[in-house]
């Protein structure tokens, strides 16, 4: 009430000087509304996904969400339970102050896997395989929240989809006979092609870039059909068979920080003038895109005046990457395609992007009657840049920052290496100074087997300490949305050193690399030995099956007619005998000196043989007892 009093009241008398007046929620929400109604958005009022924030923060009511959404506190929102995102990960968002009614950024995760059960009828395998992967995105809606909505809601669908069809390429060589649409299998090739065989690195590389151009073209199919204002930038990061993939389009970053405080940038900002050179090419090879109002032609420092025409000035085509003179005529007149410098470059005089989805219907000024249309310049191509995590070096104090460009633009990749590593060393030597208090002893516990102060004081350290390594993640996070966001002085976020802050929306995922190398090693350990078991028990079933035909061609031979079998064992008695006869006529006129002799250190008994084979872990009482030798007479 007394906001609007006071709005009301500067509206009518006019804002002192030097005093502005505090961004109104309510007003800010009517001056959208206005700007909808009269761009002719208002027939769409249908939604397809209602205002959010990320689902692991667990804000589902209105009202829990408002409180979110103060723009002269900035709140530091966090996930209420730790263990919702894996391995610990943090994450902390603040809303901007005052740019625009509601915070604009999104963030969602996805653990998912590939199964062959699930792959397409047409792809064979020869057993079960599942592939798990983990997926966090973070979406910078700009002009509205709705196209960041959708993309947390569906990228990561669009992304499992395109990596099951590839799925046959992902499981091992051995476990997939898979046969292609046109007859060929995947290893066969034409007489008239080289043998050639896809990575699996490019195999994910391509999965992602086709989800993100089918995501954006759905986003525009959604667009006629629903009220979904703006567009979004896109970061990506994918954890899938040992590697890291991270997908940017857009300016928001992803940096993996090191101990030590190092640095290494996971993706490259795209802004119009990062990306100069491409829109200047499409601008000349399509000129009809720009109208009569824009040229693709850059000129160094200023843009040229009526009062220039004839005269020489620096320019710069789009095959150009250097800078060269010119004479200037009406045509130079027009506003260049891009124009500024840094964060405050802008694409056709209207976006500060370049990358990213939706943005379908958004146009350009103009005051002829054809529109500019911008989408044309915008693409939803991704960077994708890989991390062999499996090959990798790692260490508890390496950790992925996925951020906004409301970090990014006050703080530098340096300075949150270093904001990250000083949080998780802190956080470790906490946790040693707990740890490396003694355990107390085991006969100080009171006769009635209670516990006493001491275990009981131990136990709440360890419980400290224990908890404070699951939030750690989450503290740096918040430690990084501090530094961006800065304090309120003045009516104004500052930094501790008077610099300034920055008032846009910050979101920030603080994700752990040991964590997945762990998991993967763990995985792929109980694949190689779910493989084991499977070829022993193959093994087994092929041993049994070959015993059971020899037995039963034994049994097909001992088979006879009673007839053979009588007249058989007849003449075996009569052999028999035969042999034993001569054998007892032979005894009786051996000579007692040709008896062969025995030597005496040959003669194995019963009790060394026992001996020889002794178990070694045997107590040490029974190999102490003496050794009693047993005499045992052989069987005749």
């Amino acid at each position: 009430m007394l906001g609007r009093f006071r709005s009301a009241l500067y509206s009518a008398i006019g804002t002192p000087e030097g005093i502005e007046p505090a961004p109104n929620v309510a007003d800010l929400r009517s001056r959208i509304d206005s700007v909808n109604y009269a761009n002719g958005t208002s027939g769409k009022s249908k939604v397809k996904y209602a205002y959010q924030r990320p689902v692991f923060l667990q804000l589902f009511s209105d009202d829990e969400i408002q409180v979110t959404a103060d723009h002269m506190v900035r709140p530091i929102m966090v996930p209420r339970d730790v263990q919702i995102l894996p391995w610990f990960t943090g994450y902390a968002e603040a809303i901007n102050a005052g740019k625009s009614v509601r915070n604009e950024d999104q963030a969602a995760f996805h653990r998912g896997v590939l199964r062959t059960m699930d792959a397409d009828s047409r792809v064979q395998f020869t057993g079960d395989w599942e592939i798990p992967y983990i997926y966090y995105g973070i979406f910078d809606g700009h002009a509205g929240s709705g196209c960041a909505v959708t993309a947390a809601n569906e990228l990561h669908q669009v992304v499992h989809k395109k990596l099951m069809a590839c799925l046959n390429h992902l499981v091992p060589e051995h476990q997939t006979g898979a046969f292609e649409a046109n007859g060929g299998t995947n290893g066969g090739h034409s007489m008239w092609y080289p043998a050639r065989e896809a990575s699996t690195e490019s195999l994910i590389i391509g999965a992602l870039e086709a989800a993100f151009w089918e995501m954006d073209q759905q986003i525009g199919d959604d667009k006629k059909r629903y009220k979904m204002l703006g567009g979004c930038t896109v970061l990506v990061s994918l954890f899938i068979l040992g590697k890291l993939y991270v997908a940017n389009a857009g300016d928001s970053r992803g940096c993996l920080c090191r101990a030590g405080g190092v640095a290494y940038p996971m993706s490259f900002d795209f802004t119009p003038v990062t990306e100069r050179q491409r829109l200047q090419q499409l601008g000349y090879q399509k000129p009809h895109l720009l109208g009569a109002e824009y040229t693709h032609l850059d000129f160094f420092g200023r843009k040229p005046l009526r009062e220039d025409i004839g005269k020489r000035m620096l320019y710069r085509d789009a095959h150009m990457t250097g800078w060269s003179y010119k004479d200037i005529t009406s045509d130079d007149l027009r506003f260049p395609l891009v124009y500024g410098e840094g964060k405050r470059s802008r694409l056709l005089a209207t976006i500060g992007v370049t990358r990213g989805f939706g943005d379908h219907d958004l146009k350009a000024q103009s005051n002829s009657g054809n529109p500019v249309y911008i989408k044309p310049f915008l693409t939803p191509q991704p960077e994708v840049r890989v991390l062999d995590i499996e090959n990798e070096d790692v260490t508890e104090s390496d950790v992925l920052i996925m951020a906004t460009d409301g970090l990014w633009d006050v703080v530098s990749n340096a300075k949150v290496a270093q904001i990250v590593d000083n949080g998780i060393r802190l956080s470790n030597n906490s946790n040693s100074t707990s740890t490396s208090k003694s355990p107390p002893d085991q006969n100080s516990t009171s006769e009635n087997g209670k516990k006493t102060s001491s275990e009981k004081s131990s136990e709440k350290s360890d419980k400290f300490a224990n908890n404070k390594q699951k939030y750690r993640f989450i503290s740096v996070a918040q430690e990084l949305v501090m530094a961006a966001r800065g304090k309120l002085v003045e009516r104004n976020w500052k930094h501790n050193d008077d610099s300034p802050a920055t008032i846009d929306d910050i979101s920030v995922f603080v994700i752990p690399i040991l964590s997945y190398k762990t998991e993967y090693a763990e995985w792929k350990a109980g694949k190689r030995s779910a493989a084991a078991q499977k070829a022993a028990a193959v093994s087994t079933a092929n041993s049994s099956k070959s015993s059971h035909t020899v037995n039963g061609g034994s049994e097909n031979k001992v088979n006879m007619s009673e007839h053979d079998q009588t007249r058989s064992n007849q003449n075996n008695l009569e052999e028999t005998g035969k042999q034993i006869g001569n054998l007892i006529a032979d005894d009786m006129d051996m000579d007692p000196e040709n008896e062969m002799e025995v030597d005496p250190a040959e003669e194995v008994t019963v009790s060394e043989v026992n001996l020889a084979i002794k178990d070694d872990d045997e107590d040490d009482d029974t190999e102490d007892e003496p050794e009693t030798e047993t005499d045992t007479e052989p069987e005749k």
